[in-house]
């Protein structure tokens, strides 16, 4: 039991690590490449990816047709809708400032939670709200981002929190599928089959061919390094999440916020200038995320 709980917390904390160099990559890519194209791109590498791991689980044939449709609509909702919203949000703002903006997901899916489910609302989750309030507010008022204007800001940030509802949605979503049809792996790997039916057309057909990944240079490596890390850190939370309690994958998982503060100078020094106000944001916002997790 011991070492499965041990081998739990190291997922998370890698899931997490994955997260915040995905989104400090996606920052990096950003300065060439649209975030429709990084999306496609990380839906390209991982849906292999997720299909091994669905095959070498023994789940990729188990899931119901019930289960494959929600899986899939979810898969639509987070990675088509929400991560194009936080990677446009990353290239308005900078990698910092979106994360922290897109962080209060928990915090919003115990709110939809209790409107739409009935569950209790108490202490930890007004606090929780008033801690993420003020993380976004130091993100928004001066975005890590070199050359953010007002309107950037404000696209950026409102982008930002829309990831937050979208993903606290699928967060929902994904909850109510896994307690009814379970088999995480495979559903992981039908939303992200889903998500790619959806944009590779959409790519191609409305906005033409992406003739940037044909460009080898360090921009396109940014973009597959973020696609995989982030196909990755999906394995990763949802092998966590079968470990130990959601609370402490939550934790975890969220520093991705903290790892990016610290990350993005490394690699987008050029067009990411995070402060100490940045930093505050995102422990601010782990802070609150933890209170929400271990009220939920």
């Amino acid at each position: 039991m011991a070492y499965g709980v041990a081998v739990g917390v190291v997922f998370a904390f890698l899931a997490g690590l994955g997260f915040g160099f995905n989104i400090v990559f996606v920052r990096a890519a950003s300065g060439r490449m649209s975030s429709q194209t990084i999306v496609l791109l990380s839906l390209i590498l991982g849906t292999p990816i997720l299909l091994a791991a669905a095959a070498l689980s023994g789940q990729l044939w188990s899931l119901s047709m019930r289960g494959w449709s929600l899986y899939a609509l979810a898969g639509v909702l987070h990675f088509v809708v929400g991560r194009s919203l936080l990677y446009y949000s990353i290239g308005r703002i900078g990698a910092a400032s979106a994360a922290v903006s897109a962080s209060p997901s928990i915090v919003i899916a115990s709110i939809l939670a209790w409107i739409l489910l009935g569950e209790g609302i108490g202490f930890r989750l007004g606090a929780s709200v008033t801690l993420i309030s003020i993380a976004v507010y130091l993100v928004g008022t001066k975005p890590s981002g070199m050359g953010a204007g007002p309107r950037d800001r404000i696209l950026g940030l409102a982008a930002g929190l829309a990831a937050a509802f979208v993903y606290a949605s699928t967060t929902l979503l994904v909850r109510y599928t896994g307690e009814s049809s379970g088999f995480p792996v495979a559903g992981v790997f039908a939303s992200y089959l889903a998500a790619l039916a959806v944009m590779l057309p959409y790519t191609l057909v409305i906005k033409g061919f992406p003739r940037e990944i044909l460009v080898a240079d360090k921009y396109l490596g940014f973009a597959l390094a973020a696609g995989i890390l982030v196909s990755v850190g999906q394995m990763l939370r949802y092998e966590a999440l079968s470990l130990i309690p959601v609370a402490l994958v939550v934790v975890f998982v969220s520093m991705n916020s903290v790892y990016a503060a610290l990350l993005s100078p490394l690699v987008g020094s050029a067009r990411e200038k995070p402060g100490l106000r940045h930093l505050v944001a995102a422990i601010l916002a782990v802070t609150a995320l933890s209170l929400a997790a271990m009220g939920a």
